[in-house]
């Protein structure tokens, strides 16, 4: 809860990076989630790096639930 309070404090003053990003995807419980916030640092104009590439492919192969199409895999590729 703590990390999310000060995440927010950082975004709302503009001084988020791909590493904010990055930890905060420790937070997240789904791999839904996970895609639903680093979409949001794609339209922030951040780049998904390779760490969050990996770290989204964990989320998926943890929860069972790799991508079915080629789409959603070129998503997980390209962060």
């Amino acid at each position: 809860r703590r990390a999310w309070t000060l995440f927010n404090k950082l975004r709302e003053a503009n001084k988020v990076n791909v590493i904010h990003y990055n930890v905060m995807l420790n937070t997240c419980k789904r791999t839904g989630d996970a895609i639903a916030l680093m979409r949001e640092a794609q339209q922030q104009g951040i780049t998904c790096s390779d760490r969050t590439c990996t770290k989204l492919a964990k989320m998926y192969i943890k929860e069972g639930n790799m991508p079915t199409s080629q789409q959603m895999l070129e998503a997980v590729i390209k962060g």
